[in-house]
């Protein structure tokens, strides 16, 4: 199962989708994770969602790219879902090419920059990033910082 990839702004996003958006990664950050810390944090709005749906339209994937200069010198990834679900298929990989896609085309002179889960390093590094700091615990999940050199 191939998801039908869209982008959007969230001034341009539907309120059914925003509102899903926001469910999905409730579901998976919050409760799932087990995890305590604000989701909403002030930079969706100026954010670029990818949003991966089913052919019911529901949501299967998810990551926003942040811009230059509003976290990280780079553009940098983040809020990288796959529902359960879905898990074990190959999403994760396709939407992380698909962001991939949208950051050289809009920042083509630009590393990308995430901050991962510790235990999906070698996820990551398999798509070309490195570690560029030590692992820190952030909200009781061990992060690492990684960095996509161009």
């Amino acid at each position: 199962m191939t998801p039908n990839w869209q982008w959007y702004r969230l001034s341009g996003m539907p309120g059914l989708l925003i509102e899903q958006v926001f469910q999905i990664r409730q579901d998976v950050f919050l409760l799932e994770q087990s995890c305590l810390y604000r989701d909403i944090d002030g930079l969706d709005a100026d954010a670029h969602h990818l949003v991966g749906q089913d052919c019911n339209k529901d949501i299967v994937a998810y990551c926003r790219v942040i811009e230059p200069g509003h976290l990280y010198r780079e553009p940098a990834i983040g809020r990288v879902l796959v529902v359960e679900r879905m898990r074990g298929r190959g999403i994760a990989r396709d939407l992380m090419r698909e962001a991939h896609r949208y950051c050289l085309a809009r920042f083509p002179a630009s590393a990308i920059r995430l901050n991962a889960q510790e235990h999906l390093q070698e996820f990551y590094d398999s798509l070309g990033y490195h570690p560029v700091g030590p692992s820190k615990n952030e909200d009781g999940i061990m992060h690492v910082e990684m960095l996509k050199p161009r």
